[in-house]
């Protein structure tokens, strides 16, 4: 696996996968759990949660939802999410992380990303 190569990729989504796989290395040696968000059929994702576990994480977790995070979070939780996760989606994993853990969230400096997707029918 090479995270510099997307297949079947468009260059907008290549460059998101790779701020967002850059993000999770800066983040993940200091964090305690790491959570990605989004579908498990989405590659994006399963490469962000692989990332995570060859990057040392102890405990990772790939959630569709925040229903879907454990109890037992504790310490610095890091969070990452696939390019096409909804804002709201992310916000509402963060919350939850917040009311579980007791701490605030800090983002971590990345690249810029530019690219934004609509929110699905049903879900705006």
């Amino acid at each position: 696996w090479d995270p510099g190569v997307g297949f079947g990729k468009t260059p907008a989504q290549n460059f998101d996968l790779l701020a967002r796989q850059s993000a999770l290395m800066a983040m993940a040696d200091e964090c305690d759990a790491i959570v990605v968000i989004g579908s498990a059929n989405s590659s994006n994702n399963r490469a962000l949660e692989k990332l995570a576990i060859e990057a040392g994480a102890s405990r990772v977790y790939r959630v569709n939802h925040a229903g879907e995070l454990p109890d037992d979070l504790k310490g610095v939780v890091g969070v990452t999410a696939g390019a096409s996760a909804p804002e709201i989606l992310v916000r509402r994993v963060v919350d939850r992380i917040r009311s579980i853990t007791g701490a605030e969230a800090v983002q971590v400096a990345g690249v810029e990303e530019g690219v934004q997707f609509p929110l699905p029918k049903g879900l705006a």
